[in-house]
């Protein structure tokens, strides 16, 4: 029998331990505390228990304790009591006590339960994802938030839990199979009408990794849902989002969805998709020019874009979209990648995707002469794309980075065919 989480909406500050979160300084690491009064379940134990002032054996601070020590087991046996509170019990006062105490515990484990640039730690970041996914009551208790909590702060450490989740052995086809596809579209088509950016960013993020294997696609898919109204959801938070990660993650979002193999868009629909392109590298271009935030925050949006540029010509192969991004967007790539200053990763998928694009654009209008792009199957013009890549990129393909990054993620992105665009939210689980 589903639990019932309902219960009217409780003040912001008094749900996570007073703290003004959203004014609270960014976050440097575990262990940070930004007052006296907080408490970190990341800090160290005696700190924490200086700070519980007699709560230090309640079921929240055990959890919390056995995550930083990744002693799972003990975390799952304590957590499933505190989440199951939440869902169970009306909070009949404004203390906030049960939304808290289930925001640390999920807190916890999002934080700890991570794959970094901490090799040392990566059996014990998969040892605990595999543990925490195979126990039904836990996936339950974030589905059920995830589903009827009204703590907005709640239901975004639930959906960043769901991408964590994302990462364990086959985590993807497991998370599909146990309903989350649904779960997550559903929270958030209900948080982007009341305009919650931020868990809309984190339900946006969970889709995007999901969507990435084929079986969560058709179940997708098979929610019956149309194509406009899914590109018009995501487009939304793209364009309106003040968000620094929200429009990335829907942009990836769209990738996954257009990198299904039967996926077949309708030719207006493409050029819609074309024009979103273009308008967020021009903004995302401009914006970096002005230098108003961190130059990486424009730099996701763009990359974004570019795979969803390559998906578009490679998927679809629609004579007006691949002149239109070979024409006007292609142009904006190469001069961007020569004049800044890049990491070599980033430079080669831009440059990777332009190249692409231009192979495309070859074999649509069928360039004459022996060899010519034209004459080549789809195989050899991706080929093609590379070669030109190396020679514009002046360099070759940082592989050996991509293999160190597969070790750290053990193997956990999805098999995704020649050409689809690596999202930035798989590559890193942040």
């Amino acid at each position: 029998m589903a639990l019932s989480c309902r219960k009217r909406a409780l003040p912001r500050k008094t749900l996570r331990s007073g703290i003004d979160w959203d004014n609270a300084p960014p976050e440097t690491g575990p262990g940070r505390r930004t007052s006296e009064d907080e408490w970190d379940p990341l800090a160290p134990i005696e700190t924490n228990v200086s700070l519980l002032k007699g709560r230090a054996h309640t079921p929240a601070t055990l959890a919390c304790r056995a995550a930083a020590e990744g002693d799972w087991s003990t975390y799952l046996r304590h957590a499933g009591g505190v989440l199951n509170a939440e869902c169970e019990n009306e909070a009949e006062d404004e203390t906030g006590t049960t939304a808290g105490h289930a925001w640390l515990v999920l807190r916890a484990f999002a934080e700890r339960a991570r794959f970094d640039d901490a090799s040392q730690r990566f059996e014990q970041v998969h040892a605990g994802l595999e543990r925490c996914i195979g126990d039904q009551r836990f996936l339950h208790s974030i589905k059920n938030i995830l589903t009827e909590a009204t703590d907005r702060s709640l239901v975004e450490v639930a959906a960043q839990s769901v991408a964590r989740l994302a990462f364990a052995e086959n985590g993807r086809a497991r998370m599909g199979a146990a309903g989350f596809i649904e779960t997550l579209w559903e929270a958030r088509s209900r948080h982007l009408g009341e305009r919650h950016w931020p868990v809309v960013a984190r339900l946006s993020e969970a889709l995007a990794i999901l969507l990435q294997y084929d079986a969560n696609a058709i179940r997708f898919w098979a929610l019956a849902i149309d194509w406009i109204v899914i590109v018009d959801a995501f487009r939304g938070e793209v364009q309106d989002s003040p968000d620094e990660d929200g429009p990335t993650f829907a942009l990836e979002a769209i990738v996954a969805l257009i990198a299904f193999q039967k996926a077949q868009l309708p030719a207006s629909l493409v050029m819609q998709l074309t024009e979103l392109v273009l308008q967020v590298t021009v903004d995302q271009l401009a914006a970096m020019n002005q230098r108003e935030k961190d130059p990486n925050v424009f730099l996701g949006r763009i990359v974004a874009a570019s795979a969803l540029a390559d998906r578009l010509v490679c998927q679809c192969l629609q004579k007006d979209a691949v002149e239109t991004l070979y024409r006007r967007w292609l142009p904006m790539i190469r001069q961007a990648t020569v004049e800044a200053k890049w990491e070599p990763a980033t430079t080669w998928r831009l440059l990777s995707n332009a190249a692409n694009v231009e192979a495309i654009y070859d074999r649509v209008n069928e360039v004459s002469g022996k060899g010519a792009p034209g004459r080549r199957s789809r195989k050899e013009s991706g080929n093609a794309g590379r070669i030109a890549t190396r020679e514009l990129a002046g360099t070759e393909s940082p592989k050996k980075l991509d293999e160190t990054s597969a070790k750290r993620r053990g193997g956990q992105r999805a098999s995704r065919g020649s050409g689809r665009a690596r999202c930035s939210s798989v590559e890193v689980a942040s």
